[in-house]
């Protein structure tokens, strides 16, 4: 897992008594089937970004909800969903698989997006091997970003 300069890998745990683990239960399933451990991995960091978040957005709306929108935010992240050439997920599937409309899954996924300030190809949020799979526009808009913070 990487992090940005200087920041702590936040990553929530599955237990019992955490709130988070309804969320976080349904992004392993998801992930164990479709995605893969590292993305269930950016899923956990994802929710714990979330709920030490204050006020934390986690308290408004069900878990299935949420969970659908943080799959959602990681896939948009990697360009695995999309209007990028290789899309391997659509927001059915992940509608399907947590139980929401497709309207929650594309809402929630937004509020995850804006609240961590994610966008296609962040590198801090990007698969290993993802770096390749990534559209040229992804990639040259990484570039310009990444230069302009250098000066």
């Amino acid at each position: 897992m990487r992090a940005r300069a200087g920041e702590k890998p936040l990553k929530a745990s599955l237990s019992d008594e955490n709130p988070l683990s309804p969320i976080l239960r349904l992004t392993d399933a998801f992930c164990a089937a479709r995605l893969g451990p590292e993305a269930a991995e950016l899923c956990h960091r994802a929710a714990g970004r979330l709920a030490r978040k204050r006020p934390s957005p986690l308290l408004r709306g069900s878990p299935e909800a949420w969970a659908a929108g943080i799959l959602q935010a990681v896939a948009a992240v990697n360009c695995l969903i999309g209007p990028w050439g290789g899309v391997t997920l659509t927001i059915a599937d992940i509608a399907d698989a947590c139980g929401v409309s497709p309207g929650t899954v594309a809402s929630r996924g937004r509020t995850v997006r804006t609240t961590l300030r994610l966008e296609p190809g962040d590198a801090a949020w990007l698969l290993s091997g993802a770096q390749e799979r990534l559209p040229l526009t992804v990639s040259i808009r990484r570039l310009f970003k990444e230069a302009r913070r250098r000066t």
